[in-house]
Protein backbone atom coordinates (compact mmCIF):
# COMPACT_ATOMS: atom_id res chain seq x y z
CA UNK A 1 0.00 0.00 0.00
CA UNK A 2 2.80 2.44 0.66
CA UNK A 3 4.10 1.88 -2.89
CA UNK A 4 0.78 3.01 -4.39
CA UNK A 5 0.79 6.12 -2.25
CA UNK A 6 4.35 6.89 -3.28
CA UNK A 7 3.52 6.45 -6.94
CA UNK A 8 0.45 8.60 -6.66
CA UNK A 9 2.38 11.24 -4.73
CA UNK A 10 5.10 11.06 -7.38
CA UNK A 11 2.56 11.63 -10.12
CA UNK A 12 1.04 14.60 -8.29
CA UNK A 13 4.54 15.99 -7.73
CA UNK A 14 5.26 15.61 -11.41
CA UNK A 15 2.02 17.45 -12.33
CA UNK A 16 2.84 20.22 -9.85
CA UNK A 17 6.34 20.48 -11.30
CA UNK A 18 4.99 20.74 -14.88
CA UNK A 19 2.46 23.39 -13.81
CA UNK A 20 5.17 25.40 -12.06
CA UNK A 21 7.38 25.24 -15.18
CA UNK A 22 4.41 26.46 -17.25
CA UNK A 23 3.73 29.30 -14.83
CA UNK A 24 7.40 30.27 -14.88
CA UNK A 25 7.41 30.26 -18.69
CA UNK A 26 4.23 32.37 -18.78
CA UNK A 27 5.66 34.91 -16.34
CA UNK A 28 8.89 35.10 -18.38
CA UNK A 29 6.90 35.66 -21.56
CA UNK A 30 4.83 38.39 -19.93
CA UNK A 31 7.98 40.06 -18.63
CA UNK A 32 9.52 39.97 -22.11
CA UNK A 33 6.34 41.47 -23.58
CA UNK A 34 6.42 44.29 -21.02
CA UNK A 35 10.02 45.09 -22.01
CA UNK A 36 9.03 45.19 -25.66
CA UNK A 37 6.08 47.43 -24.83
CA UNK A 38 8.33 49.80 -22.91
CA UNK A 39 10.73 50.00 -25.86
CA UNK A 40 7.87 50.71 -28.26
CA UNK A 41 6.34 53.28 -25.92
CA UNK A 42 9.71 55.01 -25.53
CA UNK A 43 10.20 55.17 -29.29
CA UNK A 44 6.69 56.60 -29.75
CA UNK A 45 7.26 59.19 -27.04
CA UNK A 46 10.55 60.26 -28.62
CA UNK A 47 8.83 60.56 -32.01
CA UNK A 48 5.99 62.61 -30.51
CA UNK A 49 8.50 64.82 -28.72
CA UNK A 50 10.30 65.47 -32.00
CA UNK A 51 6.99 66.37 -33.66
CA UNK A 52 6.10 68.74 -30.82
CA UNK A 53 9.49 70.43 -31.04
CA UNK A 54 9.00 70.90 -34.78
CA UNK A 55 5.53 72.36 -34.16
CA UNK A 56 6.92 74.73 -31.54
CA UNK A 57 9.64 75.89 -33.93
CA UNK A 58 7.04 76.41 -36.66
CA UNK A 59 4.79 78.35 -34.28
CA UNK A 60 7.72 80.53 -33.19
CA UNK A 61 8.44 81.34 -36.84
CA UNK A 62 4.81 82.22 -37.47
CA UNK A 63 4.72 84.32 -34.32
CA UNK A 64 7.83 86.23 -35.36
CA UNK A 65 6.33 86.82 -38.81
CA UNK A 66 3.10 88.12 -37.31
CA UNK A 67 4.97 90.31 -34.83
CA UNK A 68 7.02 91.77 -37.67
CA UNK A 69 3.86 92.41 -39.68
CA UNK A 70 2.19 94.11 -36.73
CA UNK A 71 5.24 96.29 -36.11
CA UNK A 72 5.37 97.20 -39.80
CA UNK A 73 1.69 98.14 -39.92
CA UNK A 74 1.96 100.14 -36.70
CA UNK A 75 4.95 102.00 -38.15
CA UNK A 76 3.05 102.71 -41.35
CA UNK A 77 0.08 103.94 -39.34
CA UNK A 78 2.37 106.18 -37.28
CA UNK A 79 3.79 107.58 -40.53
CA UNK A 80 0.33 108.52 -41.83
CA UNK A 81 -0.70 112.12 -41.82
CA UNK A 82 -4.22 113.51 -42.14
CA UNK A 83 -3.28 114.64 -45.67
CA UNK A 84 -2.85 111.05 -46.92
CA UNK A 85 -5.66 109.87 -49.08
CA UNK A 86 -8.37 107.70 -47.60
CA UNK A 87 -7.55 104.77 -49.85
CA UNK A 88 -4.15 104.19 -48.25
CA UNK A 89 -5.60 104.52 -44.78
CA UNK A 90 -8.35 102.04 -45.57
CA UNK A 91 -5.79 99.57 -46.94
CA UNK A 92 -3.70 99.82 -43.79
CA UNK A 93 -6.73 99.37 -41.58
CA UNK A 94 -7.79 96.34 -43.62
CA UNK A 95 -4.32 94.85 -43.14
CA UNK A 96 -4.58 95.43 -39.40
CA UNK A 97 -7.99 93.75 -39.29
CA UNK A 98 -6.61 90.86 -41.37
CA UNK A 99 -3.74 90.40 -38.91
CA UNK A 100 -6.20 90.34 -36.04
CA UNK A 101 -8.16 87.66 -37.88
CA UNK A 102 -5.03 85.57 -38.56
CA UNK A 103 -3.95 85.87 -34.93
CA UNK A 104 -7.33 84.67 -33.79
CA UNK A 105 -7.40 81.73 -36.21
CA UNK A 106 -3.80 80.58 -35.76
CA UNK A 107 -3.37 81.07 -32.02
CA UNK A 108 -6.90 81.38 -30.64
CA UNK A 109 -5.60 84.47 -28.85
CA UNK A 110 -8.62 86.71 -28.35
CA UNK A 111 -6.69 89.24 -26.27
CA UNK A 112 -4.13 90.05 -28.96
CA UNK A 113 -6.75 90.09 -31.71
CA UNK A 114 -8.88 92.52 -29.72
CA UNK A 115 -5.83 94.75 -29.12
CA UNK A 116 -5.22 94.87 -32.85
CA UNK A 117 -8.83 95.83 -33.44
CA UNK A 118 -8.56 98.49 -30.72
CA UNK A 119 -5.53 99.90 -32.54
CA UNK A 120 -7.63 100.05 -35.68
CA UNK A 121 -10.33 101.89 -33.80
CA UNK A 122 -7.78 104.32 -32.35
CA UNK A 123 -6.50 105.13 -35.83
CA UNK A 124 -10.02 105.77 -37.02
CA UNK A 125 -10.71 107.98 -34.00
CA UNK A 126 -7.48 109.92 -34.53
CA UNK A 127 -8.50 110.71 -38.09
CA UNK A 128 -11.87 112.03 -36.91
CA UNK A 129 -13.34 110.33 -39.92
CA UNK A 130 -15.81 107.50 -39.34
CA UNK A 131 -15.35 105.15 -42.24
Amino acid sequence: MTEAVKRRGGFLSFIAFILSIGALAASGYLYYQSLEYKKTATIELQHNLALLRADIANNKTQLQTLDKGIADINQRIDDLTPDDNKHNIINLLNELIGLANEWLILYNDVTTASRLLQNTSLVLDSLNDPI
